[in-house]
């Protein structure tokens, strides 16, 4: 229901035209059940700052994201290392990237984008995260909400700040890993 945008009305519809118990669908209230689990996982949990509103943690979302993708066996591996980021040699063991903190070159690569969207609501900019390390990842499906923030007027400092938020998370990321 949500990944097609369904209301309950016509998700009840639908089941019932396809033979109600027998369809094989769930009703409406495991469904609202499962809906209120959902909202409690990672990439549902928001904090509302001055600047708007933003996941509680964005490394918790994409360590979630990458989970699902690994046991559904969609997980792409695509090397990022190259000119920026060439292995160098380590006292530790194999050679490993030059930022410090980052896993080994035998570990798959997660690649992560975040992006500001001003698209929609013309007072509001979108946050949003996509895991390139998936099939169709440009999909609208599979991007992650990241936040909200109001926005009148299109000014840099303004701009600037939305992300702010975001931006100590993806050098968590960066450094830690997933």
């Amino acid at each position: 229901m949500a990944a097609l945008s369904m209301s309950h009305i016509v998700f009840n519809c639908w089941r019932t035209a396809l033979g109600g118990v027998r369809s094989g669908l769930a009703n409406l209230s495991t469904l609202l059940e499962a809906r209120k689990e959902m909202y409690g996982l990672p990439r549902n949990l928001l904090v509302v700052s001055g600047t708007g509103a933003h996941l509680a943690s964005l490394a918790a979302a994409v360590q979630e994201k990458v989970v699902s993708l690994c046991e559904a066996v969609m997980f792409i591996d695509r090397a990022v290392r190259g000119a920026l980021l060439t292995p160098t040699p380590s006292e530790h063991g194999p050679a490993v990237c030059g930022l410090r903190g980052s896993p080994p070159s035998s570990v798959q690569d997660v690649q992560f984008t975040l992006a500001l969207d001003k698209g929609g609501d013309p007072g509001t900019v979108k946050i949003f995260a996509t895991l390139m390390s998936q099939p169709h990842s440009n999909s609208p499906t599979n991007t992650s909400f990241v936040g909200v923030c109001p926005c009148l007027y299109d000014k840099y400092d303004g701009l600037a700040l939305m992300p702010k938020t975001n931006i100590p998370q993806v050098d968590e990321l960066l450094l830690d890993g997933v």
